[in-house]
């Protein structure tokens, strides 16, 4: 299984102010991933996004995302997998 390589400190992002007006704190999506043999993340959708407002934050949060190298039989592969990320105003 690949292991996130990002530190969170590399994830600071600021919590969409049209959710805060709304009362809303915090919220979940789920995420589409391919995981590249290098460990690049790229983003092929949205399983769960209830905000779209998140879209534009989840997609830079992408650019920024590295894992270690998928692997199968000790060899690099790309691999594809559902991640969960929760937000929230802190």
């Amino acid at each position: 299984m690949p292991r996130l390589l990002t530190s969170s400190s590399q994830f600071t992002i600021k919590y969409p102010q049209s959710l805060l007006r709304r009362g809303i704190r915090s919220a979940e999506v789920e995420l589409d991933v391919l995981i590249e043999e290098s460990g690049k993340v790229i983003l092929r959708g949205f399983v769960h996004n209830p905000y779209p407002e998140l879209a534009p934050l989840v997609e830079d949060l992408m650019h920024k995302a590295r894992f270690t190298s998928p692997k199968k039989d000790g060899l690099p592969v790309r691999a594809t997998f559902t991640w969960p990320m929760e937000f929230g105003n802190s």
